[in-house]
């Protein structure tokens, strides 16, 4: 069974960038993306997509990280973590 790197806030421009070094490293990637477009759009990253990772790279939809739990089912069999996601709030308003 390949290593597989849990990556959260994949389709952002830090998690993006994890994906790609992760792939390079020969690992398997499993990354938390909040909606399928956000998936389409990394799967469009140049980087990414010279690297033509076919079943390398598998995502999932996590389209609230503050909900409890919401990574638990995302998190099974990964043996590494890499936590990027930051979540975004009104609290600034």
């Amino acid at each position: 069974m390949a290593n597989i790197v849990f990556i959260t806030g994949g389709s952002g421009h830090i998690g993006s960038r994890v994906i790609v070094d992760a792939l390079q490293a020969g690992y398997s990637v499993r990354a938390a993306v909040r909606s399928q477009e956000k998936a389409n759009k990394v799967l469009s990253i140049p980087s990414i997509r010279a690297i033509n990772p076919g079943n390398k790279l598998e995502f999932v939809i996590v389209p609230d990280l503050l909900v409890d739990g919401a990574y638990d089912e995302a998190i099974k069999g990964a043996t590494y973590v890499v936590h990027v996601a930051s979540p975004i709030t009104d609290a600034h308003k």
